[in-house]
């Protein structure tokens, strides 16, 4: 019991930090920098970020393909939980470890989808014409939470 409390310590203490840092983000320094003066936290540090490094499509369309890859892990666990429940026909004969990594990935959709509706702050360009929800970054979110999660599965 003890060591399941200790391994709880990281996950929450992350957890803490995003929620944390997400206040922040739509308290600190906010002003109206983007795109259709869209308002940005940490302005001044975000905006001298951007003019120093500039937009480059390229990074864009990189981390889209890169994307690719968390999904079809993803994926391949989704396939391996279905195929164990054809077999076992039960849902609880399937691994422990296949359900737990199946609510993390349910929990993963939840978040995603709630973040593209409650917006916190957005790109400091328009996709195709549009502002687009950036934080939290779903490429970022999505390898981050999908690689460390296959990575200690």
């Amino acid at each position: 019991m003890k060591e399941k409390k200790k391994a709880l310590r990281l996950p929450i203490g992350l957890f803490l930090f995003f929620i944390t840092y997400t206040i922040c983000l739509k308290m600190i320094n906010v002003q109206q920098i983007g795109p259709r003066h869209s308002e940005v936290g940490f302005a001044t540090i975000n905006q001298f970020f951007s003019s120093m490094i500039g937009t480059h499509s390229f990074w864009y369309q990189l981390t889209e393909i890169l994307g690719i890859f968390p999904l079809l892990l993803m994926g391949y666990f989704a396939l391996r939980g279905f195929l164990q429940l054809c077999i076992r026909k039960k849902i609880s004969l399937i691994d422990q470890e296949i359900l737990g990594l199946g609510f993390l990935y349910a929990a993963i959709a939840g978040f995603y989808i709630f973040f593209e509706k409650v917006v916190i702050n957005y790109r400091p360009i328009l996709v195709e014409g549009q502002l687009e929800a950036s934080y939290p970054s779903s490429h970022t979110f999505l390898a981050v939470s999908v690689l460390f999660s296959a990575f200690f599965y």
